[in-house]
């Protein structure tokens, strides 16, 4: 028998509110050409216009529901899914996130912190009170000029992060 394919990383990028992408935008991502040139394959999941990716998403809510959202839990079997059906590193898994997509991101970084080894949230916030929760690398990305999510959300739950690992 010939050598296992190799296991690549898999980058799964949350949309925001107002972006729900085409049909043609979604699925899983498993160009042979694009793969030589970045290896990793990419999950863009849509959502419906009555879910959201994360429970609460007001950019100054204290803290998040304690239960899962339908959209995460559809979200989280998909990927285990893939997990058994691509050859992906299941310790290479990378979530990112806009806005809404931001959120969920943080969310699901305290929610299933196990899951992912990186996070990219760009423009959104999260529960501070559950930041230590976070085991995830994380690269978070946010603009003082965004007129939706106040810069703040991002700030805060950064610190918190932050803060939480230096007391460990």
């Amino acid at each position: 028998g010939g050598a296992a394919p190799t296991k690549l990383p898999l980058l799964c990028f949350l949309h925001g509110y107002g972006d729900r992408p085409r049909p043609e935008a979604l699925g899983v991502f498993t160009d042979a050409e694009h793969q030589k040139r970045l290896p990793l394959f990419v999950l863009r999941p849509g959502s419906t216009k009555s879910s959201n990716w994360a429970s609460i998403l007001r950019p100054h809510s204290g803290s998040h529901i304690s239960r899962i959202s339908k959209a995460q839990h559809v979200l989280l079997a998909l990927l285990d899914r893939l997990l058994g059906e691509l050859p992906v590193n299941p310790r290479l898994l990378v979530l990112a996130g806009a806005s809404m997509g931001a959120y969920a991101t943080w969310d699901l970084l305290v929610r299933a912190p196990a899951v992912f080894a990186v996070g990219i949230p760009m423009s959104g916030g999260g529960d501070t009170k559950r930041a230590g929760r976070v085991t995830a690398r994380v690269w978070a990305f946010h603009s003082r000029a965004d007129q939706i999510v106040p810069v703040n959300a991002s700030r805060e739950i950064v610190v918190a992060v932050a803060a939480a690992r230096n007391v460990a």
